[in-house]
């Protein structure tokens, strides 16, 4: 399975739970505006039924009703433009798909015609032969440099023989008085010092052959590798793949901006949702002032003094626009706890998505074994018996790197042995010779 089905799967994971949840949204939203207009028509039963007048009660159920009518044309209007962009999320998405199975069809296609290609097979097998002397020598290199920084050690541990070799002892910029002259050669003998500026000299010279000999091998592989590099990167602007990557990024960067707008108005009907939009605070406002200037246990007092029977009728029109209003605001409740489980699937299903359309699973390079059941892997993780980790954990068992045809891939580094005998200057401490410090006991 390429990277690409994978994106298509757990993109309509996620769109199908954010349909849910945008749906529970519109119900919420629709039994909250059910909630205003029951209380307001409460509210006007006990208008009709006190016979009294509300303070600027002609004009405050037009204002009422003005913000009620306001806020569902603004709903409405969000979410066409949420209609609108989501719209453009799934164009943005079928593109990002088919740009991706064109990028991966031409770098097939580019993979099969360098395979083909006789220059670019001999850089290769240069390159792998590079490469295998560098890790040949490796373990050799690491050994000398190892064996030469230990041996080196002791030299500097020497305060008498640092003493010496600072004054320039046994060279041409030598100068001392006789006296001074005669006590260093005391101290030379102190701690042999021929013999182990000899040693020390030929240690100093190996560590740099060492060096040099293994640099220059890394060096002849990184330029092989180099110009094979160039090979590669020449057929990949032949084929159009640098244009294709382009287009691709800019589709993404255009389906990222367009999700970033969808989150925007979806912040908003979240708004609408939770009754926290400005239309439903001034309707809010108006009625709570309406309410507060008129008690509805006063009112019901006032019509319990009346004897007609229009009175009676609306005493029985209130208690059953009370019952469906408590009614309403149960459902509300129900609707709320539904809201927010659909919220926090989707954001579960997002941030799935969010983790599996990075570039560690979907890059252009990997292809997943047919044994991945991604389906189940999906509704188990949404059932919740599944972890987000457990399914990327799942999805990276079957994760395989299709190999790129440079033979480019590092294959470590390494350096030989100098040949033969180390000449006896890498024995430990305790033999006779083999370069490290050496004490006498002459004086």
């Amino acid at each position: 399975m390429k990277s690409s089905r994978m994106i298509t799967a757990v993109g309509e994971n996620s769109r199908v739970y954010e349909g849910q949840m945008r749906s529970k949204q519109r119900e919420l939203s629709n039994a909250h505006e059910a909630e205003l207009r029951l209380q307001y028509e409460l509210t006007a039963s006990f208008q009709q039924l006190a016979g009294v007048q509300l303070q600027d009660g002609g004009k405050l159920p037009l204002e009422v009703q003005e913000h009620l009518s306001n806020r569902a044309k603004a709903e409405l209007d969000l979410r066409r433009q949420l209609a609108d962009t989501e719209g453009k999320i799934s164009q943005h998405i079928d593109s990002e798909v088919d740009l991706q199975q064109q990028l991966d069809s031409m770098l097939s296609t580019v993979s099969s015609t360098l395979n083909a290609d006789e220059s670019y097979a001999g850089w290769a097998a240069k390159l792998a032969v590079a490469s295998q002397a560098v890790q040949a020598a490796k373990s050799a290199y690491l050994e000398i440099k190892t064996e030469c920084s230990e041996k080196l050690k002791a030299f500097d541990a020497s305060m008498l023989y640092r003493y010496l070799t600072g004054a320039g002892y046994g060279s041409a910029a030598y100068q001392r008085m006789r006296l001074l002259w005669s006590i260093d050669r005391w101290i030379a003998r102190l701690c042999s010092f021929s013999r182990n500026r000899d040693a020390e000299l030929t240690l100093l010279a190996m560590q740099q052959e060492n060096e040099g000999s293994f640099k220059e091998l890394e060096c002849t592989r990184q330029l092989i590798h180099t110009e094979l590099g160039k090979l590669y990167d020449a057929a990949l602007a032949k084929a159009g793949v640098p244009v294709l990557k382009d287009r691709l990024a800019q589709v993404r960067i255009a389906l990222e901006a367009s999700k970033s707008f969808a989150n925007e108005l979806h912040l908003e009907l979240q708004d609408f949702a939770s009754k926290k939009d400005p239309h439903f605070a001034r309707a809010t406002s108006l009625l709570t002032d309406q309410l507060s200037a008129m008690s509805l246990e006063r009112l019901e007092q006032m019509a319990s003094l009346t004897a007609t029977k229009t009175d009676d009728d609306l005493v029985r029109l209130v208690a059953s626009q009370r019952d469906e209003f408590e009614a309403v605001k149960r459902h509300i409740r129900t609707l709320s706890d539904e809201c927010r489980t659909a919220e926090r699937a989707y954001e579960r299903a997002k941030s799935l998505e969010r983790d599996l359309r990075s570039s560690s699973y979907t890059g252009s390079g990997y292809t997943y074994a047919s044994g991945l059941n991604l389906d189940s892997l999906l509704t188990g993780y949404m059932a919740g018996s599944l972890s987000q980790s457990q399914v990327t954990s799942q999805v990276s068992r079957y994760r395989e790197e299709t190999p790129r045809p440079s033979s480019s891939s590092e294959t470590g580094s390494g350096f030989g042995s100098l040949g033969g005998d180390s000449g006896g200057f890498f024995t430990t401490s305790g033999s006779d010779n083999g370069g490290s410090f050496q004490t006498t006991d002459s004086l």
